[in-house]
């Protein structure tokens, strides 16, 4: 091989060499660019997962506090009763419908829970019209016997449309927690 021949292969490595420093850059830049994405990515999965455990566990406090007050009638700390209410209030965003009718159906536990501890003995007229600027229509159908009685009918009701709401709002919030992280995966 003569000199020429020689010169022209040391060009080619170094074109080679150039060549691949470029693809390896590149390469660099692209790995970057989608570890950035993943990173945030997962943080926001790992938020969105802790907050609805979050939610769980508070949703899991108040309904055990009112199922028992329910089923024993023993004393309630009305504190708590609050305390979660307030916490899982704080939890739903409201522009979405299903987390408006939770929030209401919260609100009217709260209520009659109140008004089972704090019953008085009022006549059944004054105790019914606390009850006619609040929308209790699956209380329309009960049969009236003594105020205590009336309200606890009110409430399992309710309590059940809550545990019903609830459940499954937070079965499809987790289902799209699961779709949105699996997609995460193609991306």
């Amino acid at each position: 091989m003569n000199s020429m021949e020689i010169n022209n292969l040391e060009n080619i490595k170094v074109y080679i060499t150039i060549g691949t420093a470029i693809i390896s850059f590149a390469t660099l830049l692209v790995s970057l660019k989608i570890n950035k994405r993943s990173i945030l990515n997962n943080s926001v999965t790992k938020e969105r997962i802790e907050s609805l455990t979050s939610l769980k566990n508070n949703l899991a406090e108040f309904n055990s506090l009112i199922y028992t007050y329910i089923v024993s009638e023993k004393t309630i700390d009305i504190n708590r009763v609050y305390f979660y209410k307030n916490l899982i209030e704080y939890q739903f965003n409201n522009t979405k419908d299903i987390e408006k009718d939770i929030v209401i159906k919260l609100e009217k536990i709260v209520f009659l829970t109140c008004e089972l501890v704090y019953t008085q003995n009022e006549s059944k007229e004054e105790f019914l019209k606390k009850f006619e600027a609040i929308d209790f229509k699956n209380g329309d159908s009960l049969i009236y016997i003594n105020n205590k009685q009336f309200v606890k009918s009110i409430l399992k009701i309710e309590f059940d449309l809550f545990e019903y709401l609830t459940k499954n709002h937070l079965k499809s919030e987790w289902e799209k927690v699961k779709d949105e992280s699996n997609l995460k995966l193609f991306y």
